[in-house]
């Protein structure tokens, strides 16, 4: 039983598919056949009404059955004659009358020479009609036709009526219409061949899963797809874009429903994957990665990875700080077994003047602030950062971290860091030589603050003023204050600790 019924979950939607379509061929045939039959049926009653009034009308012209009919003579001879007329066309009957109505023929020969009976039809026949009608007679109900017989002066001296019993008209549509019953029968065995194939080839063309698989999966896609931090296209095999993820339309814009050289005028795609750098007509650079979606042997379209080429040089400039902050930690751990083994050796030579010279060494500014990167700084993309500034900028003449600071929550805290170090960083280069820094950092309610203490060498501070102000209005995450010996440039980035 459970085995049954993770069969039916797993093929669930086939079962749909094949029940849907099953009933749709078996209505539409059901009504097919209704229709048919009824059509058919009319077409065969009046075609037996056609061919008993033909039949009738070749009896009432009969020279023998007219003067039969206006003698009113009973014979032999006019009953063998009714009988073989009635085997010739498969009737059940054929009933000569007179003027009178008095048969002069019937198939129950106790009924020859008394009155015709049958609801009162005769006598329209009587007056010169011809016509068909269903009625009920002594053999039962039946299908039956009247046609008056006329002498040799147009002058009704009888009638015809000759006609088919209902049930025997029964067999015989039903006879009819039995080619028409193996032909639905044959359409059904067809259409529900076609209707599996189909349910079939719908269940493969959706890879064999289910429809809550299908969403569940269409969602999985979605929420990849729009919470990465890269920029995703989906263009079909034109080249039109079909789908932009949130981050492609944070950076590069909606462009849904365009061609991809909207946005990449240069670029032209191949049918295998490749990376390339990608100007788009913004001027903006990103290092891209284009691969063919290939369904079944089959080009669906085209798949866009992007990644801003500054974010990518901002991540190597992380990776190279955090890498510079491993090499100097090795550095000075051998750097401290080299200075135990000094003071070792001044203690056990005596050298006890020596030995308070180079222990004040020890404890000056630079190496202070090297113990206190190691201590307080717990991010190494800023550590590597500080010590790569330290040692290659002599302007920076003291770096003061003032509490401990948390790792970053993610890149782009990192990042947003960096970006505005290094632009302080490239145009406080040009004053190099025009002033002394001092670099302040603080960690304070989930803000990173740093401040930028410049210095400006004797005579130049009007100059340099000039220059602050113009890097603050360069860079308006910056602020400037002056108490009249210094500047202090200073800048706060959200870091979630």
């Amino acid at each position: 039983m459970l085995s049954l019924r993770k069969t039916f979950h797993k093929h669930k939607l086939l079962l749909r598919l094949l029940s849907m379509t099953f009933t749709l061929v078996i209505v539409t045939l059901l009504i097919m056949f209704f229709i048919l039959t009824r059509t058919s049926k009319q077409s065969f009653v009046d075609s037996q009404a056609d061919m008993l009034l033909k039949v009738g009308h070749e009896i009432a012209d009969d020279p023998f059955v007219q003067s039969s009919a206006e003698d009113t003579h009973f014979s032999q001879k006019i009953i063998d004659y009714a009988s073989a007329e009635e085997a010739r066309f498969g009737l059940d009957y054929v009933v000569i009358m007179t003027k009178d109505s008095t048969r002069l023929t019937h198939p129950n020969r106790h009924l020859i020479g008394s009155p015709f009976q049958g609801e009162q039809d005769q006598y329209d026949a009587l007056n010169g009609k011809s016509y068909t009608r269903t009625g009920q007679g002594p053999m039962g109900r039946s299908m039956r036709a009247f046609v008056p017989i006329f002498n040799q002066d147009h002058q009704v001296v009888g009638a015809v009526a000759l006609g088919i019993m209902l049930p025997k008209l029964n067999l015989l549509f039903d006879q009819a219409t039995q080619s028409l019953r193996l032909s639905v029968l044959v359409a059904f065995l067809v259409a529900g061949t076609m209707a599996i194939w189909l349910a079939y080839s719908l269940k493969n063309r959706m890879l064999g899963m289910e429809p809550e698989e299908i969403a569940q999966v269409v969602e999985e896609r979605n929420a990849m797809f729009n919470y990465t931090d890269m920029a995703i296209l989906i263009t079909d095999p034109a080249g039109k874009i079909r789908f932009e993820n949130n981050s492609a339309i944070t950076y590069i814009g909606n462009y849904l429903n365009q061609h991809y050289s909207a946005i990449f005028p240069d670029l032209k795609v191949k049918d295998k994957a490749f990376m390339s750098l990608m100007k788009s007509v913004k001027h903006d650079e990103y290092v891209g990665s284009v691969a063919p979606i290939i369904v079944n042997q089959e080009k669906r379209g085209y798949l866009f990875i992007l990644r801003n080429a500054l974010e990518a040089i901002d991540l190597v400039n992380q990776l190279e700080n955090s890498h510079y902050f491993a090499k100097q930690l090795v550095k000075q751990n051998h750097d401290f077994l080299n200075k135990v083994h000094v003071i070792y050796g001044l203690s056990d030579l005596g050298e006890y003047q020596e030995l308070k010279t180079y222990l004040q060494d020890l404890i000056s500014d630079k190496s202070h602030f090297n113990q206190n990167v190691q201590l307080l700084i717990n991010n190494p993309t800023i550590a590597g950062y500080l010590l790569l500034g330290a040692n290659h900028y002599a302007m920076y003449r003291r770096i003061t971290v003032k509490n401990e600071i948390p790792e970053a929550q993610n890149f782009n805290q990192n990042n947003e860091w960096l970006k505005i170090a290094n632009a302080l960083e490239a145009r406080l280069n040009a004053l190099e030589s025009q002033v002394t820094i001092e670099i302040e950092l603080e960690y304070d309610n989930d803000q990173l603050v740093t401040a930028f203490y410049v210095y400006p060498d004797l005579g130049c501070y009007p100059e340099v003023g000039q220059d602050l102000e113009q890097i603050t209005a360069d860079l308006n995450q910056v602020e400037i204050s002056n108490n009249g010996e210094f500047f202090v440039l200073t800048y706060q980035v959200n870091y979630g600790g």
